[in-house]
This record gives structure tokens, sequence and C-alpha cells, in this order.
């Protein structure tokens, strides 16, 4: 009887245990207690690439491409830092918010700067801290450089030669004054670029010009230019000047960068020449290296079709061709910028 006892109070126990085990392991299958993770920083990412130009006489605009966490509920918006170089150099810093700018660009206008100085703009992207709060992130950099350039307000007129006698002036110059101006044939040692006859309308380096078309000059130019190939100006409004829109910025950059390979350019046959609407665009470059001078031309095209580049003044014996031209150059070697918008 005691045998049967023991084993009776053993199989009870048996069954007791696993009925606690089964229990407990169900209660902690349907209500188990996992730990939140720790929060994660987020990243934000760079801009895309950014431009710069003049739109003002002392006045840098700075564009960039948005960076691709815009769209994001913690993205804060820009920093822009103006940075002045050499020894006794400045950063001033600048907060652009999230929504300025349009679709596709932010920009901000710098102003209150100063003529010889290369300025370099950098830019990033900010982001409200998840760790921080009150704090922020930032991308990593992307930067660009620019300068002030000089530039002529009105248009001036360069005339070509018409005759074979010194009357009027053909040639031009920039680099050395501080209002580019025509220079007559008695001058042409001071010419840089220069024009041909009314009926060739040659454009470039004056010493180019002056071989093909003949001149007898007094003095022989000693800045020859390089040039590039023309731009059409072709916007869509009725003012002639109608080139400062801020996408202009997209098309300068750093001047060093560009080709120049001609020394001159037929305004009378150059395929963009004859179908632009307003007028063309073209680089100059004095020197080479350091020492180089950098321009830009704007050569107008006249009347309310923009049919020819020539304008004529004076009756009888007094008529004489010309063109208009907008200049903006550099006056400093070694800066290789201009104002994109004239």
């Amino acid at each position: 009887m005691k045998i049967k006892n023991i084993r009776g109070w053993s199989a009870m126990l048996t069954v007791a245990l696993l009925t606690v085990f089964v229990f407990t392991a169900c209660a902690e299958k349907e209500d188990p207690f996992v730990p939140p993770p720790p929060p994660k920083e987020i990243t934000v990412d760079a801009v895309g690439t950014v431009f710069a130009g003049q739109t003002g006489n002392n006045q840098i605009t700075v564009q960039w491409e948005h960076s691709p966490s815009r769209d994001s509920s913690w993205f804060a918006g820009y920093e822009l830092l103006v940075i002045t170089p050499g020894g006794a150099g400045q950063t001033t810093t600048h907060i652009i918010g999230k929504d300025v700018g349009d679709a596709n660009y932010s920009w901000f206008d710098t102003t209150d700067l100063n003529l010889d100085i290369t300025y370099t703009f950098e830019v990033r992207a900010r982001g409200n801290s998840v760790l921080n709060e009150g704090t922020f992130i930032k991308s990593s950099v992307k930067s660009t450089q620019w300068a002030l350039a000089t530039h002529h307000a009105q248009a001036f007129r360069i005339y070509t030669r018409r005759t074979s006698g010194t009357i009027g002036g053909s040639g031009f110059q920039i680099f050395g004054v501080e209002t580019p101006q025509n220079r007559t044939i008695a001058n042409g040692q001071h010419w840089q670029l220069a024009l041909g006859s009314h009926d060739n309308l040659l454009i470039g380096s004056a010493n180019a010009v002056v071989a093909e078309i003949g001149y007898t000059l007094t003095g022989t130019p000693t800045n020859n230019a390089m040039i590039t190939t023309l731009r059409p100006i072709q916007n869509p409004g009725n003012d002639a000047n109608d080139t400062d829109v801020l996408t202009d910025l997209l098309s300068s950059g750093d001047l060093a960068g560009l080709n120049y390979d001609n020394r001159t350019i037929n305004l009378l046959t150059d395929p963009i020449a004859i179908a632009a609407q307003k007028g063309v665009i073209f680089y100059a470059r004095w020197g080479t290296g350091g020492a180089a001078h950098y321009a830009k031309i704007v050569v107008k095209k006249s009347g309310a079709g923009g049919t020819s580049f020539l304008h004529t003044s004076g009756t009888g014996n007094n008529i004489q061709d010309y063109v208009e031209v907008l200049v903006s150059f550099q006056n400093r070697a070694g800066v290789p910028f201009a104002k994109p918008s004239l």
C-alpha cells in the first residue's frame, strides 16, 4: 500500500509541475517585454551643385540645388558661409530657411562685398537633431568661388572701318582703364579687341583683325586677346538688355576653364550670330595663368527684330557704322570671374 501511495503522489506532483510550467510559458509568450531601441541620429544629405554670379554692383548671388533631405519633417534649411581669404580674413554665416527658393534651387544675395577679393561660398544643409533637442546636424559642404567684376552700365559704340582713312575708331580697350572705351586707329597700340569693316564684321584679337582687314596703325597692339565661341541671347522680353535673370547664373562659372581657341569671329557669317534674336555673348582673355585678365562681351543686335549688328550714324561723307557692346571685366589679374548678366 505504501508503494502505491508514493507512486500516486509522485504522479500528481509531476502533473502539477507540468501545469505550472505550461502556464508560465504561455504567459511569457503572450506578454513579452522587449525594450525599445535607442533613438538613431539622422543623416542630412548635401546640396547639389553650388553656383554664384554677380547680380549688382556689390552683390553676389549664391544659388544651389536642393538637398535630397528637403522633404523630410526634420529638415531645417541651409547654412551659407561667406569666407574672405587672407590672414585677416573673416567668415560671415547666413541661415536660410527650408522654404526659400523654388522647386529646384535655393539662393541668397550677399551684399557689401569688395571689388578686389575672391570670396569662397560654402553651403551646408541642416536638420533638427534627434538626440539633442534645439541643436542641428549638418551635411558635408559644397562650395564655389566668385569675385565682383567691373561693368559699364551703358552700351558703348565701336566703329567699323568704312573707308581707308583714319575716321572713327575700330578698336577698343578694356584692360587698364576704369571704363572700357573705343580707340581710334591713331591709338592702335591701346587696342585689345578690334572690329573689322562694315562688310566684313570681324570682332576679336586686335592683331588678327588688323591683319585681315589691312589697318595701318601708328602702334602695335600689345594685349592680344583669345576669345571663346559665341552664345546667343534669346530672352523673350522686349528689353534689348533683358539678360538679367537668375537662371543665367547657370551658364557662368570659372572663366579660366573655358576654351579660348579663337582669334576672330565674323558676326555676318557665324551661324550662332545669325540665329541669335538679341545679340551674342563671348568671353575674352588677355595673358595666361595668374597674369590673365578676363572679360565678358555682349554684342547687341539692332532693330526690333534683331536683324543686324550694325548701326549707322551720320550723313553724306560722315556716315559711320558701329556695333553696340556691353562689357563686364576684371582689371585685377588672375581673377577668372565676370558679371553673368549685364
